[in-house]
């Protein structure tokens, strides 16, 4: 991640906060399938999870994007949850789309 994007991003998140998520939404027509994506980041701008779907159509973009941002907030409650076991184990028992990236 850029050193730009990453004081952008600083800028808007709590100076306490050890991560942050940014989430976005691929979206075409109301008779399209779209898609969803979330990052996890840590506070270097480092990727530390990811995680996407596709979804059925929506009417708007808007509804897209609402949608990408609930599917990060599940995601990340599912890991706060899971936070005192290894993260691989809590990633394979849960049967989420949740990738691992180094």
């Amino acid at each position: 991640m850029s050193t730009l994007l990453i004081g952008l991003v600083m800028v808007f998140i709590p100076h306490n906060a050890s991560h942050y998520c940014l989430v976005d939404a691929s979206w075409k027509d109301a008779k399209e399938d779209g898609g969803i994506g979330w990052s996890l980041y840590s506070k270097e701008g480092i990727q530390v999870l990811r995680g996407s779907s596709s979804i059925h159509s929506t009417n708007s973009s808007l509804e897209a994007e609402a949608i990408s941002m609930s599917m990060a907030v599940q995601q990340m409650r599912a890991l706060r949850a899971n936070l005192n076991k290894p993260l691989e184990s809590s990633v394979a028992r849960r049967h989420t789309p949740l990738y691992r990236t180094f």
